[in-house]
């Protein structure tokens, strides 16, 4: 009967989660929204007013420096391995205002034109709301542990459009396990989160591919897609530490590094207005996809992300390393597809494909999450016939990841590097796994 009384509990907590976490990528769905227009009226005004452009995202990074700073110093960067390491280490006990200081930096950050996803933030504002909730019910470490999961996918789940995909990397990343009890929750809460913010969004997701068909005469590509995508995590994962160590490096309070992030993100991004490279990069990803980019820019855009993302988090601003994982993805994708099809044309169908499919490979070999990268892209694309062809990708990435990096992740990097000095956590978190 307890058992009943506690699974009853954890669900009905799970709807209000669900709830919030829509809320919350509704709210972050219309700023980014409304920053793309504003920054496309300013990027038709002409050149001199252009250089506006470049000086936004500083003006954001001078805000959220002293926010930080002052109140929450943990709400910088992407995110996650906060939470990672609060459910492995604190009794997954979030600072109750973490939540509030997350959404608004994220907010400004995104909203000014920093290079950063709202996914990761709002996963962590759910968290923390799951937490919180635990906290308030007395719950003891294993129940407050599901609730903080089921809140972080939540908002993942909202803010891609994927609810399977969300709780899934729920499982794959954090619980490490799975059990009657904490599946439940953590799948109803995704699935009223993507409901309610359907309702109020529309059914049309923020990342829009076609419908693709799986051609087997194309299994070397996809292979070749793999070992490429898995080396590019790899040197993202290299520039982006040593960008984020530059940075800490610098003899400068910390309250004026993410403006001078900002700086760094408006002078690579300020010519590339509608193209993504600027804010979450939701544009440039469907542009992608819809094959309307040309090979050199969209190697040209890679870079250029590439870069604006590691000087908008490397300098403490803050935001999700989801949405420019999927944006890089889809560029170098994108430009694989169309260097195969000029060297196979009469098997390579459809090359705007292989940015979707990049999207999953390329977040495999950055995140470690091969299964929620294959159920994710899945439902980004809106059907299941291109599983077979992310699946050949993502698992080529991941072990090509694996074997340049070990098990570490951009996220266990941070906490073996900042968190957990003595002992690993990738190893921790792998050695858990093994037990389960």
């Amino acid at each position: 009967m307890s058992y009943l009384k506690d699974w009853v509990e954890l669900n009905l907590i799970a709807i209000l989660l669900g709830i919030f976490g829509a809320m919350s990528a509704i709210l972050f769905a219309k700023i980014i929204n409304y920053n793309g227009y504003i920054f496309e009226k300013i990027f038709l005004q002409g050149f001199f007013k252009i250089l506006v452009l470049i000086f936004i995202p500083a003006a954001g990074g001078l805000i959220v420096g002293p926010i930080i700073y002052k109140y929450c110093r943990g709400s910088k960067g992407h995110g996650l391995p906060e939470v990672m390491y609060v459910i492995s280490t604190e009794k997954s006990i979030i600072g109750k205002k973490a939540a509030f200081v997350k959404a608004i930096i994220s907010i400004i950050t995104i909203g000014s034109g920093g290079s950063a996803g709202r996914a990761g933030p709002i996963a962590q504002i759910g968290a923390s709301v799951g937490s919180a909730l635990g906290q308030f019910s007395k719950y003891d470490e294993k129940k407050t542990k599901i609730l903080v999961v089921s809140g972080l996918s939540s908002g993942l789940s909202a803010a891609l459009n994927a609810p399977l995909g969300g709780a899934i990397f729920g499982f794959e990343l954090i619980l490490s396990s799975f059990s009657p009890l904490s599946v439940s929750p953590i799948i109803l809460a995704s699935v009223i989160s993507v409901s309610f913010s359907r309702a109020v969004l529309g059914q049309d997701a923020m990342i829009k591919a076609m419908p693709f068909i799986f051609n087997p005469a194309e299994i070397p590509f996809y292979l070749m897609l793999g070992v490429v995508m898995g080396i590019a995590s790899f040197i993202f994962i290299k520039v982006f530490y040593l960008i984020e160590d530059g940075f800490e490096k610098i003899n400068t309070p910390f309250y004026f590094k993410p403006a001078i992030g900002g700086i760094l993100t408006g002078l690579v991004g300020f010519s590339l207005v509608g193209y993504g490279v600027l804010g979450a990069g939701f544009e440039g990803i469907n542009a992608a996809l819809s094959g309307k980019i040309g090979l050199p820019l969209l190697l040209l855009l890679f870079v250029a992300k590439m870069l604006a993302t590691s000087f908008t988090l490397g300098s403490g601003s803050s935001g999700g390393l989801f949405s420019p994982s999927l944006y890089l993805g889809s560029m170098l994708g994108g430009a694989m597809g169309l260097i195969f099809v000029n060297v196979a044309p009469n098997t390579i169908s459809h090359p705007e494909a292989y940015a979707l499919i990049g999207m999953g490979a390329f977040f495999s070999g950055v995140s470690k999450v091969p299964l929620t990268c294959i159920i994710m892209i899945s439902e980004i694309a809106g059907g299941y016939s291109i599983i077979p062809a992310i699946m050949l990708s993502v698992l080529i990435s991941y072990g090509i990841s694996v074997l340049l990096l070990g098990k570490s992740s951009i996220d266990t990097i941070k906490l073996d590097r900042k968190f957990l000095a003595v002992k690993s956590f990738s190893n921790e978190l792998n050695e858990s796994e093994t037990k389960d």
